[in-house]
């Protein structure tokens, strides 16, 4: 009989009991492969892509298929290859599209918020959401934390989306002040207790504080907010918009700031024939304008009109708006709204300079408390709301030394990291401590203070008391507070040690600045930097600005210092003679020759001179002195020798006769070749009439 093969099946082959034993095993392997992953790592991106999942997610996973497995054997045998199949899919896609956490990548938690990463170590739970109103909001009722390299906080907002703030005590409370803002205003990077608004909403307990700000905001959120707000609840008695000078670049349609999807809506406001006019609400994405100067101008002159718009709000319901100036970046705004009707500009820009991350990022809580204490300390709300309760200048403390603020040059890419620990109480000392390889330049990172006004001409005083667990330099300078950043007449370096120095100096004002900056430079070192209290710039006046002046005045001596090398010169007064002490930290070679002390003294010839001097060094080390041109062909005119230095203190003393006439005569010390410091005592040149060197 023939064989119908057209319809006759031909069954499959089942896998053999040993290749199903191993595809059981390799799942359970699989799995266990996915449960130790998931121990590695909080998150793991989604192959090739920047949303990544959390670890237990990864965890979840491999338990599950770890448990298959161990039950597979009972599953039909096409089942077993398929889940073998999938999760070796699974592990290689993982494996090879697997990258480390990348700023703006997303991570989905289980049950949580999602984290939005800013690097691999910082990150922040989203709780903001797209708002018709205002282009987006807090969500209500939130719970969230952010993580950065210097904190670790948690925010909670109220049923309306806001900043939680402590209830007022009195019922009904005795008044209402309201709050708007950005990040500054809405306590980015700082507990809830911990920001400004919360800290005088505790300073003034009868009253009742609403805290109407988002982080990203510009005037124009602010704007829409205080329009609804005035619109559907009863009217405060006062409206403080916090104002930093980011708020101009968040106002139009720059593309720098909302070009990388960092909102969905943004509000839309034009200026047509100088009036202010309201567009809508449109796409971020529209936001596509280029920096430039065109792009500033327009900027500024929309803000002013946003700010204006504020006040006329705020005036037609009988509200006084205060504009409070918390970033110094920019006076040009303020400074142009400044005598409009109903608004008021009070001024908290340089209260402080205290900032997260290296000094680069948002305020920190010694900021909102210094900040705080200065709205509280004025009486301008008070005058203005009748409320006197909020005047209260003592009611929140002044952190010692918290007007410091630590900032880095972001244009120097150096590893080095900082960070500052401010006196728990006063009379300990502010330091700074660093990790990593040491910063190129002392400019890298700098400790800088705001300084009250300095007239040009007048004669000041600086006092600074500081130290290092080490030696390292530090340079110090009086500049202005903004852009070309010209120093006023005080500069120079010291070097620091584990003993604590005195610096003591007198110098005259070049510039009338009413924004100074006291900056100290204390980059290219890893050694600790301490300030024993706070640093004093003072104004002399009298008998003592005349005795500064004549010291000023004085021939001093200077510090000459060839290619290669670096020295400095430290006097322990303000005198700039004897005694002082030269500290060297590199020398290219052993000539004396390339570091030299220097004082000018012109030589009459066949005049015979004095020189004295009285000198030592910690250890053995030699020092050479002579009398010279300060010019080609640098003739000797009389005098050299060699002094060799030791623990104790040396004099030398020489009668010699001048070679030369020579107005541009000078004596040397020439103390290179050795990084010992040498401590000059006492410097004399007489001839006979006089001492020729003050």
């Amino acid at each position: 009989m023939a064989i119908n093969s057209a319809s006759e099946e031909i069954p499959a082959t089942a896998p053999s009991p040993r290749v199903r034993h191993a595809l059981c095993g390799l799942v359970v392997v699989l799995g266990a492969v996915l449960v130790g992953v998931s121990q590695l790592a909080t998150s793991f991106n989604l192959p090739f892509a920047h949303v990544r999942v959390d670890a237990g997610a990864v965890l979840a996973i491999g338990s599950v298929a770890t448990l298959l497995g161990l039950v597979s054997w009972k599953l039909p045998a096409e089942a077993v290859l398929t889940l073998a199949s999938c999760l070796v899919l699974l592990v290689a896609m993982f494996a090879l599209g697997y990258r480390p956490i990348k700023a703006g990548d997303l991570t989905v938690h289980l049950g949580q918020s999602p984290r939005a990463w800013q690097s691999e170590t910082e990150w922040t739970e989203l709780h903001t959401r797209v708002d018709q109103r205002f282009a987006w909001t807090n969500q209500p009722n939130a719970v969230a934390r952010q993580v950065g390299r210097d904190f670790s906080v948690t925010y909670h907002t109220d049923s309306e989306g806001w900043r939680k703030l402590p209830a007022p005590t009195a019922v009904p409370p005795h008044g209402e002040i309201w709050f708007a803002g950005c990040s500054f205003t809405y306590g980015a990077e700082v507990e809830d207790e911990e920001l400004y608004v919360h800290r005088l909403a505790k300073a003034w307990p009868g009253v009742r504080v609403r805290n109407f700000a988002v982080s990203g905001w510009g005037t124009t959120n602010a704007l829409l907010a205080l329009k609804e707000h005035l619109a559907r609840q009863p009217k405060p008695d006062a409206v403080v918009y916090g104002w930093i000078g980011h708020h101009s670049k968040r106002n139009y349609l720059r593309k720098s700031w909302f070009g990388a999807g960092r909102a969905a809506i943004i509000p839309h406001f034009e200026l047509d024939g100088g009036e202010l006019r309201w567009r809508g609400m449109i796409a971020g994405t529209k936001a596509d304008l280029e920096d430039g100067p065109a792009l500033d101008e327009y900027e500024f002159r929309l803000t002013v009109a946003l700010v204006r718009e504020m006040a006329r709000l705020a005036r037609e319901r009988g509200v006084p708006l205060v504009m409070l100036v918390l970033s110094e970046a920019d006076y040009k705004v303020p400074d142009a709204v400044r005598g409009e009707p109903g608004l008021h500009v009070l001024d908290a820009s340089r209260v402080s300079y205290s900032r997260h991350r290296d000094g680069d990022g948002h305020p920190t809580a010694l900021w909102h408390q210094v900040v705080a204490r200065k709205v509280a300390s004025d009486p301008m709300l008070a005058d203005l709301t009748g409320l006197r309760e909020l005047h209260v200048p003592e009611a929140i403390a002044a952190p010692a030394m918290g007007s410091w603020g630590l900032e880095r040059d972001l244009t120097d890419k150096s590893a080095t990291t900082a960070a500052i620990a401010y006196p728990a109480q006063p009379g300990q000392p502010l330091r700074v401590t660093f990790s990593g390889k040491p910063a190129g330049n002392l400019s890298t990172w700098s400790l800088k203070r705001s300084q009250s006004a300095v007239t040009a001409g007048n004669v000041y005083a600086v006092e600074l008391r500081v130290r290092s667990d080490g030696t390292r330099p530090l340079q110090y300078a009086l500049t202005q507070g903004q852009p070309p950043w010209k120093n006023l007449g005080l500069e120079g370096t010291l070097m620091l040690t584990p003993e604590w120095q005195q610096l003591r100096r007198f110098f005259v004002a070049t510039h009338v600045e009413a924004n100074s900056w006291l900056v100290l430079n204390i980059g290219g070192s890893t050694q600790s930097v301490e300030l024993a209290e706070e640093p004093r710039i003072r104004e002399l006046s009298g008998a003592e600005a005349t005795a500064a002046r004549k010291v000023l005045a004085r021939a001093g001596w200077k510090l000459s210092v060839a290619d290669g090398a670096q020295a400095i010169l430290d006097f322990p007064s303000a005198d700039p003679g004897p005694p002082f002490r030269a500290r060297m930290f590199s020398v290219p070679d052993a000539d004396v020759w390339k570091i030299q002390l220097q004082h000018a003294s012109p030589m009459v010839a066949g005049k015979q001179y004095t020189f004295e001097l009285r000198a030592r060094s910690a250890r053995p080390r030699s020092l050479e002195y002579a009398v010279s041109q300060d010019r080609a062909p640098w003739e000797n005119l009389g005098l050299w020798g060699r002094l060799a230095l030791t623990p104790d203190w040396q004099t030398v003393r020489r009668t010699f006769v001048a070679t030369r006439d020579d107005a541009g005569g000078r004596v040397i010390l020439a103390i290179g070749g050795n990084t010992e410091p040498v401590e000059i005592g006492e410097v004399r040149l007489a001839d006979g009439e006089r001492e020729l060197l003050p």
